[in-house]
This record gives structure tokens, sequence and C-alpha cells, in this order.
């Protein structure tokens, strides 16, 4: 177990569900400058997320303020929580489903494209195109390495877009889209009394880029249709969940700490 950070001004350790391709990385990078060195990324992916590898991690080090990566809300609560001794609160960023994979598929272009691996990385050969890529990720469905619905998965555990909404209203500080990431950061930064924050440009891709075959494009709809749910009332409630954040995100610190540090 982490050892209890006693001048620390977080009341909570905040704790970001890092769903690929939704604009988490610029999250990420800000809320490692706000960490102040109390931060911790396990480099591991949500199939190798468990005791064996994280506890190693967070064994005779002071307790983290933030926490990031690429694993579930619910590996979090089974694996994290016990190991530390303060509760965790959540924040995370989602994105349109098929804008998400066009994304990832261009960005396994543009970081392997000249490599021997590219194959490997893409599951396909990169010659049949982003059609055989939707082929191959719409049939992995179960599992730690299901791509349907993941979105949904990462913010609940399960491929339900009602149990996501109720865990971003309940347990979540805030879930926005992709475009509203750098007003997420701010606020975080103005609530640390930290400035504004970095002043982001966020390089979304272009999704006339890759065009999709149009039958892959509805298979890939109705097989993420959780995960467009979300996105969907997530979209239409942003307002209302950027505005409750900004109402909650101050309350994460200890201000008579925060004063002394």
């Amino acid at each position: 177990m982490a050892k209890r950070e006693e001048d620390s001004s977080y009341r909570k350790i905040l704790v970001f569900t890092h769903i690929p391709k939704t604009g988490g990385s610029s999250l990420d990078r800000s809320l490692r400058k706000l960490a102040k060195g109390r931060f911790l990324r396990p480099m591991v992916g949500p199939g190798r997320f468990d005791h064996k590898t994280i506890s190693p991690l967070l064994e005779g080090r002071d307790e983290p303020d933030i926490i990031t990566g690429h694993f579930r809300f619910d590996q979090a609560e089974a694996i994290l929580q016990p190991l530390l001794t303060r509760p965790l609160t959540y924040v995370g960023t989602i994105r349109d489903p098929l804008d998400r994979v066009r994304s990832r598929y261009s960005f396994l272009i543009l970081k392997y494209g000249s490599s021997d691996n590219l194959n490997e990385r893409l599951g396909v050969r990169v010659e049949d195109g982003i059609d055989a890529y939707m082929e191959r990720w719409l049939d992995i469905t179960d599992g730690f390495d299901a791509k349907t619905n993941m979105m949904c998965r990462f913010l609940c555990g399960e491929p339900s877009a009602r149990k996501a909404m109720e865990n971003i209203e309940s347990r979540y500080l805030a879930v926005v889209t992709v475009k509203s990431v750098s007003q997420l950061i701010r606020l975080f930064y103005a609530a640390a009394n930290a400035g504004p924050g970095p002043d982001l440009h966020l390089k979304l891709s272009n999704s006339e880029r890759f065009s999709i075959r149009p039958d892959l494009e509805r298979s890939f709809r109705v097989a993420n249709r959780e995960d467009q749910d979300l996105f969907e009332w997530v979209r239409d409630n942003e307002a209302r969940l950027l505005a409750k954040a900004a109402d909650i995100v101050p309350s994460l610190w200890n201000r008579e700490k925060q004063a002394a540090v």
C-alpha cells in the first residue's frame, strides 16, 4: 500500500480513466503538471491492469494525488481503491465513436507507417485499408480486447450506456466530449489556484481523410449503439455537466492545506 501523503491538499485522489483517442493525452499532460510530482500513470492496458502489476507501483511511495491511464472504472475500484487511503473520484473524455476509430487508424498509420510491424499493429494488411481494419474491429466483441462500446466499458465496466450515464452522474467529477477538453482543463486549474492552465490546440483528425464503406459504417453504428447513445447524451448535456463540475471540482482540495503548500 502507498504511504499516506499527509501534506497533500487533495481530499480525494483524482483518477482519469483514459479512453484512447478521445483527446485524453492533452488532459493527461495537464493533470501531470497539476499534480506536482504526486502523479501515477501505470503503463499497462486493461488486460494487464491487475493487483500483481499495480501493487508494486504504489509500494513504499507517497500516495499519488492524480492517477491516469488506459484502465476501466471497475478496475480502479477493485484494484486501486484497496491500495489507497483516500477515496477515488473520476474524470473522463469521450468522442463520436466512428471518429474515434478513424483517429485510431490515422494514429497507427502516422506513427508506424514506415515500420515493419505496421500490419501487426493494424491487425490487417495496410494495403487493404480502413475497411479491413473496421471489419476486424467489429469481430472483436468480448473480453479485454473488446472494441465495441469501449467508452461505456471504460466508464462503468459494462457495454451499457444507461449504467455509464448513472456512473457519470454519481462517481465522475466530469465527463466531456473531446471538443471541451480545454474548457475542462481550465476549470481544474482555476479550482486549484494554478493559473489559467496550458494553452491547448487539440488536433482532431480529419474524418474525411479515410472513407469507410457505407455498409460497414452502418454495421459499426449498430454494433456500437451503446457508445453512440452515451456520446449523444454527454454532448446534449455537456453544458450542464460542466456547470456541475465547476461547482464540485473545488471541493477536491483542502483549502487550508492548499494555502500552506
